[in-house]
């Protein structure tokens, strides 16, 4: 087994909190799982958390599908009822800007994602036996030479819907952002109870 350097791991973990703190400070950290990141963060000597989203759905528009370099988002919304409420009021000015400017817009649902970075081996098999029965089927793990394992909980990849979209369409996103958001919940609840 690897001896990784605990100075260079420990080095690496503080700038990574201070950059955390100071992204809080900021207002810059996903709000639903700012407290719990910061919480986490502080608590644990052997693990901490590198990146994080809790999912949302971006709405954007462009010139063609999917192309982000030319696209601009119109909202990200991190609350399922609020992207449900926004894309519907919105719909009508949607698509008046396609049908004017000859653009293409889109909805993209961003499932949940956080990576954690430890050195021990314990801690990385608890986390990922969390992801797994929380749902999060698609985790997995990497090691590092200098980080030690890295480990990325996340759901499958993006959808994207073209708008205008019905309604309830949209609230099929929306409800899928919530069933992630559930299993969210649940490995938070496994992690704090395990580690």
């Amino acid at each position: 087994m690897k001896k990784y350097n605990e100075d260079e791991w420990k080095t690496h973990r503080d700038a990574t909190i201070r950059r955390l703190i100071n992204e809080l400070e900021k207002g810059l950290v996903d709000s639903e799982i700012a407290n719990w990141l910061y919480t986490f963060n502080t608590k644990h000597n052997d693990v901490y958390t590198s990146s994080s989203c809790s999912g949302r759905v971006v709405v954007m528009y462009g010139k063609s599908f999917l192309n982000k370099k030319d696209a601009r988002i119109v909202c990200a919304c991190h609350r399922p009822v609020n992207c449900h409420r926004y894309l519907c009021s919105n719909s009508l000015e949607i698509s008046s800007l396609i049908e004017k400017e000859g653009l293409v817009a889109w909805a993209a649902l961003h499932p949940p994602i956080i990576h954690f970075v430890t050195i021990n081996e314990k801690v990385s098999e608890n986390i990922i036996s969390c992801a797994l029965s929380s749902g999060f089927i698609h985790s997995g793990m990497r090691r590092s030479r200098k980080l030690g394992h890295i480990i990325e909980i996340r759901a499958f990849d993006k959808l994207h819907i073209l708008l205008p979209a019905s309604c309830s369409l949209l609230l099929s996103l929306c409800e899928v952002l919530e069933t992630y958001k559930s299993r969210l919940n649940k490995f938070i609840s496994c992690i704090d109870a395990q580690i």
